[in-house]
């Protein structure tokens, strides 16, 4: 009977923890339609939107592999239901989000501190910066048909410093809203 009682226990963690991982995909989801360009400073088809903060929510609460199913999840819906571009927005936006994100979770779940958060977002932001360079050297750019020649100089001219700004933008907002709700966090896990 203990047995049974522990495999109950089990089994029921790991549907709540699904359940937890796939509120915080859905809320991304959304949030991923709420998105700005920055004026004037990139092309404007270069977005900007807040679903990586929840993505860094629920790996603060639920632990570094609710990072990647929520990124996974939220980008599988968005190519579900709404892609314009064949998969290779949802990819980049997957990688990209990871990237980010997770070594902000890890780094901060060693030390809670806001320096620790603060080290995890700029780890982050220069992950990000290198996995979004490399994909779109070799994927992202090439799929779009930009030419050979301009890919290396659109990435350093044009994306490297949009995903700067955007990391520095979706960091700071994930500092501010975990400062602000990390007291209701016990009744999230």
């Amino acid at each position: 009977m203990n047995t049974t009682n522990q495999t109950m226990n089990k089994n029921h963690m790991s549907a709540g923890y699904m359940i937890r991982v796939s509120i915080f995909s859905a809320l991304a989801f959304l949030v991923m339609y709420v998105e700005f360009p920055i004026a004037a400073l990139f092309p404007a088809f270069l977005q900007i939107d807040f679903s990586d903060v929840l993505a860094f929510i629920g790996g603060v609460t639920l632990g570094p592999l609710a990072v990647v199913l929520i990124e996974l999840i939220k980008n599988l819906l968005h190519l579900i239901l709404n892609s314009s571009t064949g998969g290779v927005g949802e990819l980049a936006n997957f990688s990209v989000g990871v990237a980010l994100i997770l070594p902000a979770v890890l780094i901060y779940k060693k030390k809670k501190s806001i320096p620790s958060l603060i080290v995890g977002f700029i780890v982050g932001i220069v992950s990000m910066v290198i996995v979004a360079s490399v994909g779109n050297y070799y994927i992202f750019l090439p799929f779009y048909g930009v030419p050979g020649d301009a890919v290396l100089e659109n990435i350093i001219a044009v994306y490297a410093p949009f995903n700067v700004v955007k990391g520095l933008i979706v960091g700071t907002a994930a500092i501010v809203l975990h400062q602000s709700i990390k007291r209701i966090y016990k009744y999230i896990v």
